[in-house]
């Protein structure tokens, strides 16, 4: 929880320096705002790619014959399953992006004298060295 809250209030970034600080703050409040923002816009997006469909469906359907329309509903139907596709894609890319960690992957180097992970020869022998210091 900690990692995800300095990713909208990173105080750590005043070691660097007032302006870094302020500026990472700056930042991190339009992050916040955005996490609020963006299921709002895929919702809105979606609504208008439906309703679109619909309206066009609507104004073909009393220009032409019986039959045209048939064919679009199959068309407006498929249009819609891309659509609820490409939400539901966003949205699980949103979701990665917020839960995602932000502090850097520490790696910790073996100490001098511990063996190197286990690295077989074809043959199936033990190849593990010891890790020089």
């Amino acid at each position: 929880m900690r990692a995800y809250l300095t990713k909208f209030f990173p105080i750590g970034e005043f070691r660097h320096g007032i302006g870094a600080g302020v500026l990472a703050m700056y930042v991190g409040i339009i992050e916040l705002f955005l996490e609020f923002v963006k299921p709002v816009t895929l919702a809105m997006r979606l609504f208008g790619n439906i309703y679109g469909g619909e309206v066009a469906l609507a104004v073909i359907s009393a220009l032409t014959l019986a039959v045209v329309p048939v064919a679009l509903y199959g068309l407006e139907a498929l249009l819609n399953l891309i659509q609820a596709l490409i939400f539901s894609v966003l949205t699980l890319m949103f979701i990665l992006i917020a839960i995602e960690g932000h502090e850097p992957e520490e790696h910790h180097p073996a100490a001098a004298g511990e063996t190197a992970p286990d690295h077989r020869a074809p043959g199936g022998a033990d190849q593990s060295q010891p890790v020089a210091a």
